[in-house]
């Protein structure tokens, strides 16, 4: 499963706002948002880059909009 960035980070429904200490691995080039709304599949051989990992606390709150979605 993934989801998209934005670094468009104007205030959306179901997104979730991300910056460096939002993440347990990897690096960030500017605060994003994360769109919540538009998770998707891909298959593993496609992924060219992964930005990173988010960290317990940001992956409560995609939870929680997740929650908002269902």
């Amino acid at each position: 499963m993934a989801v998209p960035l934005t670094t468009v980070i104007k205030d959306e429904p179901y997104s979730v706002l991300l910056s460096q200490d939002g993440l347990s691995r990897g690096k960030l080039l500017k605060p994003s948002r994360i769109r919540v709304d538009k998770i998707f599949t891909i298959e593993k051989k496609l992924v060219v880059m992964s930005i990173g990992f988010v960290n317990d606390v940001v992956f409560d709150r995609i939870k929680k909009e997740l929650n908002k979605i269902f």
